[in-house]
């Protein structure tokens, strides 16, 4: 039942004011979540697209949502879905800690989207994002970020070169660290 309703919630119109009414919708259930994590993961482009921005909302507010799912959440992002679902779905792991099993599916994922030329400006940077926090337990990673984005440096925009200035603030506080 929760499936139908979800739907026609996403199908009512993409507008801020209605992701907000989905993920009020959704709350603190985690089988209307799972509905709408089916809808991101399924065949219609629109409705996946339209669903992926309150799902990342849903978990910046409940990460334990995606226990479990992360694996498939993090393997999506090798197909070829809509833009907005891939950003939605990077944005996401921003907000939950990614288990040392799948470090290397998200650092591959990750990589693969900042080095993408097709890719658009907030999924790289939001890529970035997510790569920081393995980089932090791995230090010796922030070497493969920094050249990854400093290749790309003369082509970039503002938001870029934000994240950019991130990392390397990063970089430094784990070099004090040691």
């Amino acid at each position: 039942m929760s499936l139908a309703r979800i739907t026609a919630l996403v199908q009512e119109e993409h507008s801020k004011k209605q992701a907000l009414k989905i993920i009020k919708f959704v709350g603190k259930d985690q089988q209307r979540f799972n509905d709408l994590l089916k809808i991101c993961m399924g065949k219609d482009e629109r409705l996946a697209q339209c669903a992926s921005w309150p799902l990342s909302y849903c978990v910046e507010e409940h990460p334990e949502f995606v226990k479990g799912k992360l694996s498939k959440i993090i393997s999506h992002l090798s197909k070829p879905v809509h833009h907005a679902v891939r950003r939605n779905f990077v944005r996401l792991l921003r907000f939950v800690e990614i288990p040392a099993m799948l470090e290397t599916k998200v650092l591959e994922a990750c990589f693969r989207i900042i080095h993408n030329t097709d890719e658009l400006l907030a999924n790289k940077v939001f890529a970035i994002y997510a790569i920081l926090p393995i980089c932090a337990k791995y230090p010796e990673l922030f070497g493969e970020l920094k050249a990854s984005m400093d290749s790309q440096m003369p082509y970039q925009t503002a938001g870029f070169k934000a994240a950019a200035r991130k990392v390397e603030r990063e970089y430094r506080k784990s070099i004090r660290l040691r």
